[in-house]
């Protein structure tokens, strides 16, 4: 790996052609053109790449235009051949069993491997301690929002999380169910 820290030093010593070489002087040869190369059509992207995300803000009715007129040629595009179509829904089903592979693997290393409640270790789903402006999210908005507020969150089985769901969504039955269960006797 190149130090980025000596790509601008300059080499009093060494010359090339006339010019000192303020880029990678401790490499010659093929090595130190590869490594312009390199450094050069990377600045240019990081540049193209800088440029692009200037326009699409200035300019976001006209690139979400154009997104949607090549999202629809692409469908078109799909759809015209069975086959393509088909595979192209094999692929789409292979990502999103990937991602949601990722997902589960992410939130077990962030909020644990067992129900928080009573610790079974059976299929577990993610329950939001607090909506933000009380909205619902999608799944990829879930794993973005874990991901930055893991203390927003819980995992529970499903007899759990539809017990506490219940409870707050009803928030006037609280006090008899805990009536109820204070009642019950288990021998």
């Amino acid at each position: 790996m190149l130090d980025s820290s000596k790509a601008l030093v300059e080499s009093p010593t060494s010359r090339h052609r006339g010019r000192p070489r303020f880029r990678f002087p401790e490499l010659e040869g093929k090595e130190r053109k590869n490594a312009l190369q390199r450094y050069y059509v990377s600045r240019r992207r990081d540049a193209w790449n800088h440029y692009q995300k200037e326009w699409r803000k200035t300019h976001a009715d006209a690139y979400n235009e154009q997104r949607r007129k090549f999202n629809a040629r692409h469908l078109a595009y799909l759809k015209s051949s069975p086959e393509r179509w088909a595979h192209h829904l094999s692929l789409a089903r292979a990502n999103a069993k990937a991602q949601y592979a990722r997902y589960r693997q992410m939130y077990s290393t962030l909020l644990g491997d067992e129900c928080y409640c009573c610790g079974s270790k059976g299929p577990l789903e993610v329950h939001h301690l607090s909506y933000p402006n009380g909205k619902h999210f999608n799944a990829h908005k879930t794993f973005k929002e874990v991901r930055d507020n893991p203390w927003n969150f819980k995992r529970l089985c499903f007899k759990c999380h539809m017990a506490i769901t219940h409870l707050t969504s009803k928030q006037t039955a609280i006090p008899k169910i805990i009536e109820v269960v204070k009642a019950t006797r288990v021998s």
